[in-house]
């Protein structure tokens, strides 16, 4: 949270935050587009003819999901969409199982959808092995996409469509913040890498 690095920010005058924005902190930090990845799945699912979709949150909430809940919900106002007409469900982040709590509002979740955006791709996961053992064909009935690109959405069958994080580039822009930043007088700044979004076989088009 932004107050745990708000004390150690303050003993370290070159420190850079990773994979955390803090708008309010005067700090260093790198981390994704979270907003602009998931606007542009959005996006994508929408030119593909899917209009209901349904949303995923993540739990425990972190600032990462707040932006990416803001980047979907803008990108379907953009096409005249109400996002807060479409069904929400909450699973918890970083973690992979089939849903066996809250199964009957997991089905009255998905039900009358065409496609699903999950907050990470954890969830996506737990979602589609869900899917599977409910009877659902993937994506012939229903659409899923993620956010991260871990190595299992490779190995999965079907290749989850998701939203790439640049890690190597994260990595690289904070190591040269730390060698510009040489001054404890230097200007703070916040950086955002963009993601880009990886087509894979878990999302159809419906045109």
């Amino acid at each position: 949270t932004s107050a745990h690095i708000a004390l150690v920010n303050d003993y370290f005058n070159n420190l850079v935050i990773l994979d955390t924005q803090c708008s309010n902190l005067n700090c260093n930090t790198v981390t994704m587009n979270n907003y602009q990845g998931v606007y542009n799945a959005a996006q994508y699912l929408l030119e593909l003819g899917h209009h209901k979709i349904g949303y995923i949150k993540g739990t425990p909430r972190i600032s990462n999901f707040y932006d990416r809940r803001r980047g979907f919900k803008d990108s379907l106002k953009f096409h005249h969409i109400n996002p807060d007409k479409l069904p929400k469900f909450y699973l918890p982040a970083m973690d992979i199982k089939v849903i066996d709590k809250n199964l009957d509002q997991f089905k009255s979740f998905i039900e009358d959808l065409t496609a699903i955006f999950c907050e990470d791709d954890y969830i996506a996961i737990s979602t589609i092995k869900t899917l599977t053992k409910l009877g659902y064909r993937i994506p012939d009935d229903i659409s899923v996409v993620g956010f991260d690109d871990i190595s299992e959405c490779r190995v999965m069958t079907p290749e989850l469509t998701t939203i790439h994080v640049p890690i190597k580039e994260i990595a690289k822009e904070a190591i040269a913040m730390i060698e510009r930043n040489t001054s404890p007088t230097e200007p703070k700044k916040q950086v955002l890498i963009n993601t880009n979004l990886v087509c894979r076989e878990s999302v159809r088009s419906l045109i």
